[in-house]
């Protein structure tokens, strides 16, 4: 979403994120290319997992 406020423009950007998460893990691990942990990956953005 943009606005103007005056001669300024203002950018609202939301990210809606969901996961199953356990305490103690990691949302998020560091791996050299991204998707390195995937069964499958997407065919479109590689980075990303399939379930």
């Amino acid at each position: 979403m943009q606005w103007t406020e005056g001669d300024r423009y203002i950018h609202y950007l939301v990210c809606n994120f969901s996961a199953n998460v356990i305490e103690g893990q990691p949302v998020y691990t560091a791996a050299a290319s991204g998707g390195m942990g995937c069964t499958t990956k997407d065919t479109t953005y590689e980075s990303l997992c399939l379930t």
